[in-house]
């Protein structure tokens, strides 16, 4: 009989998390019962291999009283659900479920909190409740070296629990589900199309890649750039105002969110991330399994060590080739929306103008993208799991 392994989330709708979540499941499912335990279930998007038990108590209330009543509620049914299925561990993801998985620590099951983004990693090292609860943790995954080098340098009572576990892809699958589909946006102008994938939150750095393509439209008048996700607190009216503003409606197009984000990806002739923060992009390393030239800024986390393993220290100071893809200075993490373009911009349109004008670099790194994307496959992450369980299991 196989043991119960719990995957805890606040929803499974949209986000990286939730389709590593997806995976994860896909990848343990002959292994382990798997368990989703979600906040709340009304609403899935990605394919869930295993259960489903639904906490049932989505968002909190505003009120004090009443959001900690309601947080005493969604304690004791995770703990319920400890006991009737007493799963040999529940990993968690998203601060809400990684704290309530830590507070609701019982003994035999081993806790393990995941840290998906740099933020998450400031918000521990700066809240004290949050610095306590974590010593309860048997392990903690990082999703890229960058946070666990942040966690270990300011937390270092930590090291021993810290786990690094990339992202994992399905490389044949998103190879084969990007030619499902046509872009209903392609470019009939036969322009070049730009490609980037994700929520659109500030932490994107949208605003920077938008004010890139009016540079590059000078040169590219029928140049086009999907952003392809979901809005974000409203965010998006700020981005299509600035795309009003530079005259872009022709060049810049908002996709909204899509079950299928491969169809885009394999459309584009360059991939590019404009971000200010991140964990580790999962769209950045699915564009180089569909084989395609990446630009990225060197932001906080991820990047850097998806394109340039070999040299992880110091700063990027100019548009730099790496060993598989483009890297630029670092973005400003302070949002403009107005029509003032400043430098960091025109380096990236300069990063993108380099590729797209010289047929030997694209070429060049769209098989580097291919060999690079093969190292995160789904057995390098199944087994390191695995492995992370089991020597938990046994220290315990």
């Amino acid at each position: 009989m196989k043991k119960a392994l719990f995957l805890f989330l606040s929803k499974m709708d949209f986000g990286g998390q939730e389709r590593f979540a997806s995976h994860l499941s896909e990848m343990l499912q002959n292994e382990y019962e798997v368990y989703f335990v979600l906040f709340d279930a009304e609403t899935i998007n990605y394919k869930i291999y295993g259960h489903v038990l639904d906490i049932k108590q989505g968002g909190l209330s505003k009120n004090p009283i009443k959001k900690t009543l309601e947080e005493t509620k969604r304690w004791i049914t995770l703990r319920k659900y400890f006991r009737k299925y007493k799963p040999i561990a529940c990993i968690s993801f998203g601060d809400g479920p990684n704290l309530l998985n830590l507070m609701a620590k019982m003994k035999g099951i081993i806790v393990i909190p995941s840290i998906r983004g740099f933020a998450t990693a400031e918000r521990i090292v700066s809240h004290r409740l949050d610095r306590v609860l974590y010593k309860r943790a048997d392990k903690i995954l990082c999703v890229s070296e960058g946070i666990k080098k942040k966690l270990n340098s300011d937390l270092p009572y930590l090291s021993d629990k810290l786990e690094v576990v990339y992202n994992a892809y399905d490389c044949d699958q998103i190879v084969c589900e990007s030619r499902e589909g046509e872009w209903e946006s392609v470019n009939e102008d036969g322009g070049y199309r730009l490609v980037s994938v994700g929520t659109l939150r500030p932490e994107k750095g949208y605003w920077h890649l938008i004010k890139a393509v009016s540079i590059l439209r000078e040169k590219y008048p029928s140049i086009k750039l999907l952003i392809v996700g979901m809005d974000y607190a409203d965010n998006g009216k700020k981005l299509m105002e600035l795309v009003r503003l530079l005259h872009l409606e022709d060049n810049v197009c908002f996709e909204g969110w899509h079950q299928n984000p491969y169809v885009f990806l394999a459309m584009a002739d360059v991939y590019v991330l404009s971000s200010v923060r991140e964990g580790f992009p999962n769209a950045l390393v699915e564009a180089m399994v569909c084989g395609k030239p990446v630009i990225a800024d060197d932001c906080l986390t991820g990047p850097r060590e998806i394109l340039s393993p070999s040299k992880l220290e110091g700063e990027i100071e100019e548009i730099t080739k790496a060993d598989y893809g483009i890297l630029t200075p670092r973005l400003d993490v302070q949002e403009d929306y107005t029509n003032n373009i400043f430098e960091e911009e025109v380096v990236l349109a300069n990063a993108i103008d380099m590729v797209l004008s010289d047929d030997s670099i694209s070429e060049e790194y769209s098989k580097r993208s291919l060999i690079r994307a093969k190292e995160f496959s789904y057995s390098a992450c199944k087994d390191k799991i695995k492995s992370i369980l089991e020597n938990a299991g046994e220290a315990r």
